[in-house]
């Protein structure tokens, strides 16, 4: 199992902070074997959160929580080791898709990010069921949301965070490698490889990296990069300079919302009463009341009506003389030829 994690984390590319890395690591050193009470303990604390959050959202607005170490495939022990897959998040937009009766979905994200592969096109995938269904998507930032949980929220209508947030944005792509060379020497192991084609392996007779190896992996990680500065000044509607002066750098949620990385500021309690509110495009109002197209629209009808009705009433006018006249002029014609014949 923890080779199958370590995996996830080490020799590829990781939409992540460096501390997020630090913690994934602690917590495969200490859930590698995990009995069946604890896996149920922690599936019970995340359904208890979803449920707390889930109360306070109005009946037409669904949730999604993108909390901890974010991986592109389903995975066991999700729940123990605090992750979250983008195939989970995609099954549960695309089941919101089917309630007719949701209008919105609350992203909430607590996440310093997580793996590279297929976060952009999860991300797409999950804003394009969006608009495909007229669903608005709210990101809300309870705290962080770094490197790939940002590539999410960035997608999202509108991003709020929770004034007291600390680490919003991570607009990079980092790679850890683990070279276990000297280990195994330590040991007193040696090892030899057997190959042909000349970037087969990645050391060189000493047992460090090679530099075109490296050179590689860079080029493979500013690929990624791209991408993602890509992916958020086109769903942020960010010039891509002003994305790359952020320098993949983590920021508060005032300074984030002044780089434009997020778009309103509001605690918990202000953010369920935003949403509880009915919505006008995209912002709630106080009242329920006709939205401001409906009325525009109801204008011109009415306006429309009552034009119709006046050309109605000239045409009539109109028809009226004419007809009047044609009488007028029969009569005349009469009484000529009635004159005519000496009648």
């Amino acid at each position: 199992m923890i080779t199958l994690y370590n995996s996830k984390i080490t020799n590829t590319p990781l939409l992540a902070t460096p501390s997020l890395l630090s913690n994934i690591q602690s917590v495969l050193q200490n859930h590698t074997i995990a009995t069946a009470d604890q896996k149920l303990e922690a599936e019970q604390e995340r359904t208890a959160k979803y449920k707390s959050l889930k109360a306070n959202l109005p009946s037409n607005t669904g949730l999604i929580q993108i909390n901890g170490a974010l991986v592109a495939d389903k995975m066991p022990m999700e729940a123990l080791c605090n992750m979250t897959s983008y195939e989970s998040i995609f099954n549960q937009m695309q089941a919101y898709t089917q309630n007719t009766s949701i209008k919105r979905v609350l992203l909430h994200i607590q996440s310093g990010g997580g793996e590279a592969y297929k976060c952009f096109s999860n991300c797409n995938e999950v804003k394009q069921l969006a608009q495909k269904h007229g669903i608005e998507l709210i990101a809300y930032v309870d705290g962080q949301a770094a490197s790939a949980a940002y590539a999410w929220a960035s997608i999202a209508d509108q991003i709020i965070a929770h004034p007291e947030s600390s680490s919003i944005g991570s607009v990079g792509v980092v790679m850890q490698l683990v070279n276990d060379s000297k280990a195994l020497e330590q040991k007193g192991y040696s090892r030899q490889f057997v190959y042909s084609g000349t970037s087969k392996i990645p050391y060189d007779q000493n047992g460090a990296f090679r530099a075109d190896f490296i050179s590689d992996l860079q080029a493979k990680i500013d690929e990624t990069y791209n991408t993602f500065v890509t992916h958020v000044s086109t769903n942020r509607k960010m010039s891509k300079a002003d994305v790359i002066k952020t320098e993949a750098k983590t920021y508060t949620a005032k300074r984030a919302q002044s780089l434009k990385l997020v778009d309103h500021l509001m605690t918990e309690s202000q953010l369920f009463e935003y949403l509880n509110k009915p919505i006008i495009g995209s912002k709630p109002v106080s009242a329920p009341s006709a939205t401001p197209s409906a009325s525009k629209v109801e204008v011109k009808a009415n306006i429309k009506v009552e034009q119709a009705t006046e050309k109605l009433r000239d045409l009539q006018s109109i028809v009226k003389k004419r007809l009047q006249r044609s009488e007028d002029d029969i009569k005349q014609q009469a009484i000529a030829k009635l004159k005519q014949n000496n009648l």
